[in-house]
């Protein structure tokens, strides 16, 4: 392949283009694309048959972001980074979370409680319905739902079924507090949405769901 045919692979318009990085100093980091996916400098040269000589000698060295964000570039195997990266994003997600339920006053497990009576709305809900529904399945439930009652956000009873169980229902407190934060509750979705496409979003339920059958 010549110079020239090289440098038309080069065309942001190709399939092949190559993006360089400066990332400290004259370090480069170069991320050859082909055919849609990333992959290593050297593969390209041999399934284009490009002469490497053409290239513009460069540094190729490419980290994955989880190796960059904790400074660590070796992992005992792909699930140990794949476990690393789900923890890491994991805490990464509730923190966003947790700055944003902040700011009206209320935690990710009270929001949680309040998700779930308004789907029951206007039916009551009893305490075990609110463990077995729970995201965090470690959550004091009777604890969380005493806070929301004492805010006015929930209303507690005994239960006309069962006089030793308790029946909580969302007030309509807690209902306009809820429709409020609707608004600004979709942006939540940004870190995937904007780091994935839809495909890509449904693959990744896929592979969680593989998981949760382990749970």
């Amino acid at each position: 392949m010549s110079a020239k045919e090289f440098h038309s692979l080069h065309s942001p318009l190709s399939p092949y283009y190559c993006q360089e990085q400066i990332l400290s100093g004259s370090k480069k980091i170069c991320y050859i694309r082909f055919n849609g996916y990333y992959t290593k400098p050297d593969v390209l040269f041999a399934k284009c048959m490009i002469d490497i000589r053409i290239f513009n000698p460069t540094i190729f060295s490419l980290m994955s972001n989880i190796e960059k964000l904790i400074s660590q570039k070796t992992f005992t195997s792909e699930y140990n980074k794949g476990l690393i990266g789900l923890i890491f994003v994991g805490n990464w997600i509730v923190s966003r979370h947790q700055q944003f339920f902040k700011k009206f006053d209320i935690t990710m497990q009270q929001y949680n409680i309040l998700r779930i009576l308004r789907g029951q709305h206007p039916k009551a809900a009893n305490i075990n319905t609110l463990k077995e529904r729970m995201l965090d399945k470690m959550s004091d439930v009777s604890r969380l739902v005493e806070r929301l009652r004492k805010a006015g956000l929930v209303e507690r009873k005994s239960s006309e079924v069962d006089r030793r169980a308790v029946d909580v229902q969302i007030t309509e407190k807690g209902l306009a507090l809820l429709k409020v934060m609707d608004v600004d509750l979709p942006d939540l979705e940004d870190s995937l949405k904007l780091s994935l496409t839809e495909e890509e979003a449904l693959q990744l339920n896929t592979l969680l769901d593989k998981i949760l059958m382990r749970y």
